[in-house]
C-alpha cells in the first residue's frame, strides 16, 4: 500500500505540475498571439500608410506619363511618316535633276571635241628697254631744276611752327625729278 500512495501521491504531483505548466502554456500561447496579431496589425498598417503616401502618387504618375508618352510617340510616328515621303520626293526631286544637269549641261553622252592644235606665237626679241643712266641724266639740266625747287619754297606762304616758333613754308612739295619717274620710284 506504500507504494501506491507513494505512486498516488507521485502522480498527483505530476498532474499539479501538468496542470500548472499547462495553464503557463496558455498564457505564453496568448502572449505570442497577441505579438502575433500586433506585428500581423503594424504591418498592414505601415504597408497600407506607404502604398498612399509612396506607392499610389508614383502609380498615377506612371500612368500619366506612359499615356503622354504614348500619345507622343504617336504624334512622332505621324510626323515621321509625313517627313519620309517629304524626304522621298525631294530624293526623286533631285536625282531628276542632277540627271537632267548631267545630260543637258555636262553633256557625258555626246563624245568630246578634240582640242585644237597649239598656236605658235612668234616673239620679238628686239623689245624696248629703259635707256641707260648716262642717256637719262644727260638730257636733263640739274641746275634748273634746282632753282625751281628753290623758287617755288622762297614763294610758298609761311607759317610760324607751334613748337619753336620759326617760320616755315606752309605747304612744302617737292617735285619729282625726271629719273625717279623712269625709275618708277614715286617717293618725293
Amino acid at each position: 500500500e506504500s507504494i501506491v500512495i507513494g505512486v498516488s501521491t507521485h502522480y498527483a504531483q505530476i498532474q499539479d505540475c501538468a496542470a500548472n505548466n499547462q495553464h503557463q502554456m496558455k498564457g505564453v500561447v496568448s502572449e505570442v498571439n497577441k505579438t502575433s496579431d500586433n506585428l500581423q496589425q503594424s504591418v498592414t498598417l505601415k504597408c497600407s500608410s506607404f502604398h498612399k503616401a509612396a506607392i499610389a502618387p508614383h502609380k498615377k504618375y506612371l500612368e500619366e506619363n506612359r499615356v503622354k508618352a504614348r500619345e507622343e510617340a504617336s504624334v512622332h510616328l505621324k510626323a515621321t511618316k509625313a517627313g519620309s515621303a517629304t524626304m522621298q520626293e525631294l530624293v526623286s526631286s533631285t536625282s531628276e535633276q542632277i540627271s537632267t544637269h548631267v545630260k543637258n549641261d555636262i553633256r557625258v553622252d555626246e563624245d568630246t571635241t578634240a582640242v585644237p592644235s597649239k598656236a605658235n606665237i612668234e616673239y620679238n626679241d628686239n623689245l624696248s628697254s629703259t635707256p641707260a643712266e648716262h642717256l637719262i641724266i644727260g638730257t636733263m639740266d640739274l641746275k634748273l631744276e634746282i632753282l625751281q625747287d628753290e623758287n617755288r619754297r622762297l614763294m610758298s606762304p609761311m607759317k610760324t611752327n607751334s613748337d619753336s616758333g620759326e617760320q616755315v613754308p606752309d605747304e612744302v612739295k617737292l617735285s619729282i625729278s625726271p629719273l625717279s619717274l623712269v625709275s618708277g620710284n614715286n617717293s618725293p
